[in-house]
């Protein structure tokens, strides 16, 4: 390994570690770790405009079933298009994706695999592709660097980080700070925390709404919560305003003493035959496999 991949690898590693710490340190719920980590990834690679988690199910004929999401864009994207990603459709395109990744999950259950989209389909075929032409290309975006773990023998969790049209492609240096965001997820990301924004949240907050709560619940002030979602300050405190209504509370410490028990968002979810409470998982760091490219 020479100096500078060294330097690279020690700057990713501290950005990750920062980040982690903040999220930690978070007196909230797992969902608010999760997107205290998205929006760290962000931050570190600028011009990426969007990054997702998505939990997928699959069944016995290995079809995909979308359980549940979490979309957190670095960019101002309409709803609609970010709702559509994280559809049971954008699930159907991805399926000759996760049918090339299924057999590398199932072969080392616990190691999580990496790819580009683009380099799943041969000869370029990635732009005639259902996933890129009606998922991909309405949000203005040219490709997408993911990683996949199981959490189960049907359960798959897949966090992906977008790239925008007309911007070169992620650098080796930007893929591994990807992958070394994506593994801090591991921790925190279960199907029910992702089901529980899915679930009353989902139900009471329009999606920029659900943005804003999510920020908020980090403790950054409506200003900083402007600037991160490119919109004005008051639009954030409208929102703000009408959050509190509908939770029925007065002030933010309020706010996050309602996420931090869980009163509103608790949630019992089915998966694989077991009732799971929102619960960070025991994972152990294993080595990343990385998903070849088609000859």
């Amino acid at each position: 390994m020479d100096d500078s991949t060294h330097d690279n690898l020690n700057r990713c590693a501290e950005a990750v570690v920062d980040r982690l710490g903040r999220a930690l340190a978070l007196p909230a719920c797992s969902l608010t770790k999760v997107h205290c980590l998205l929006e760290g990834l962000l931050d570190a690679i600028e011009r990426a405009p969007l990054v997702v988690v998505s939990c997928w199910t699959i069944t016995p004929d290995d079809q995909v079933r979308a359980h549940s999401g979490l979309a957190v864009p670095g960019h101002k994207f309409a709803a609609d298009d970010l709702d559509a990603l994280l559809s049971q459709e954008a699930a159907d395109a991805a399926i000759p994706i996760v049918h090339a990744v299924l057999p590398q999950l199932r072969n080392a259950p616990g190691i999580p695999v990496t790819w580009k989209a683009s380099a799943c389909y041969p000869d370029a075929r990635w732009y005639e592709s259902t996933l890129y032409a009606q998922f991909y290309k309405p949000l203005e975006c040219d490709d997408a660097f993911s990683m996949a773990w199981l959490v189960n023998s049907s359960t798959i969790m897949n966090a992906r980080i977008f790239r925008q049209t007309g911007s070169t492609p992620f650098t080796p240096h930007e893929c591994t700070m990807a992958s070394l965001f994506f593994r801090a997820l591991i921790p925190f990301v279960t199907p029910a925390t992702l089901a529980e924004q899915g679930d009353a949240v989902h139900d009471l907050l329009t999606v920029a709404q659900q943005q804003v709560l999510h920020l908020a619940l980090t403790g950054i002030s409506e200003r900083d919560i402007a600037g991160k979602l490119h919109r004005s300050q008051h639009t954030v405190h409208s929102h703000l305003k009408e959050i509190y209504r509908r939770f029925n509370v007065g002030s933010r410490p309020e706010l996050m003493a309602l996420f931090i028990d869980h009163a509103a968002i608790a949630r019992r979810s089915v998966v694989d035959g077991a009732i799971e409470r929102l619960r960070p998982p025991q994972h152990t760091l294993s080595p990343i496999a990385v998903m070849p490219s088609p000859s």
